[in-house]
């Protein structure tokens, strides 16, 4: 399940790397979505 997460987290940013929008909402999106990425990480090795 975690493993399921990660990859739509990663897919997610892929896709809307690409998109052009207000960069500091990006960043902060961006941000966020490698911070959950990092938790389930840490979850999974647990």
């Amino acid at each position: 399940m975690h493993k399921t997460q990660l990859e739509t987290l990663k897919n997610e940013i892929n896709a809307t790397s690409d998109t052009k929008y207000n960069e500091e909402d990006a960043l902060t999106w961006y941000l966020e979505k490698i911070e959950n990425i990092k938790q389930i990480e840490m979850s999974i090795t647990k």
